[in-house]
């Protein structure tokens, strides 16, 4: 056990480093987030549901739709190449 200077040396560095660490994190102020977004009031546009915005008077209303086209059939073959 002749070596176990440095090695106690190192895990006294290591404890220390730990608990410094510790207690600068201590220190530092509990993270809250951001205040929650005020909720959405529902409203009728020509009796379709929407939704008031925040801090106004303004009903939204949020529509759309999807177009798809598929082609269904065989690939064409490709032509033979002319031979010389």
């Amino acid at each position: 056990m002749a070596n176990a200077g440095p090695l106690r040396a190192g895990l006294l560095i290591a404890a220390s480093t730990a608990m410094a660490a510790a207690s600068w994190a201590a220190e530092l102020p509990a993270r809250t987030g951001a205040p929650a977004p005020p909720k959405a009031r529902a409203c009728k546009i020509d009796g379709v549901d929407g939704f008031v915005l925040a801090g106004g008077e303004t009903c939204l209303r949020i529509s759309g739709g999807v177009g798809v086209e598929a082609i269904v059939g065989r690939a064409p073959n490709p032509s033979p190449s002319p031979s010389k």
